[in-house]
């Protein structure tokens, strides 16, 4: 799967820790690198962060970058193909949360458009007033990229698992 991404037309391939610094300048980079009309553009730049947003919180590796602390590390790619523009990110996740995107990943397989956005809706309703987040991550990926998310989860060993995500936006 890497290889056949990275024999595309890559517009960036980035390794390592996911710090704001980083989320600053990889996002600027994606502003200016995507030839596409303003709604792809923004798809594809809200995908990132929330796909660099869940590496930075959810991975197993971290690395102290600077003084604000810990950052997760994982890897994100972006290519331009013919009719679309593929994202793939990967990183290292505990079993908490494996658990967690399998049931995330079970509950919008198959719904359509209107379902998940009720799915969202109902979620954030739910949503514990101290939890700041909503575990919504793939909810919004997938109504945001309107495609079938595709991804697996490996076993490393450990309690660890490899997560990777392969997202498409179309091109309009």
């Amino acid at each position: 799967m890497a290889k056949d991404f990275l024999d595309n037309e890559c517009l960036l391939h980035y390794k390592g820790p996911f710090c704001i610094h980083i989320l600053v300048t990889l996002s600027n980079y994606i502003k200016e690198m995507v030839d596409a009309n303003i709604v792809v553009k923004n798809r594809i730049y809200k995908i990132f962060l929330e796909v660099a947003q869940n590496i930075n919180y959810y991975s197993a590796v971290k690395s102290r970058v600077d003084s604000t602390g810990l950052s997760g590390v994982g890897m994100f790619s972006l290519s331009d193909e013919e009719d679309c523009f593929t994202m793939m990110a990967s990183n290292i996740i505990t079993e908490m949360q494996y658990r967690r995107l399998e049931e995330s990943m079970h509950e919008i397989k198959g719904l359509s458009t209107v379902e998940i956005r009720k799915l969202r809706s109902v979620k954030r309703l739910r949503q514990p007033l101290h939890d700041s987040a909503g575990h919504i991550g793939m909810i919004q990926i997938a109504l945001l990229t309107g495609n079938k998310i595709n991804y697996s989860i490996v076993e490393k060993g450990k309690g660890l698992y490899k997560y990777s995500i392969v997202v498409m936006v179309n091109k309009l």
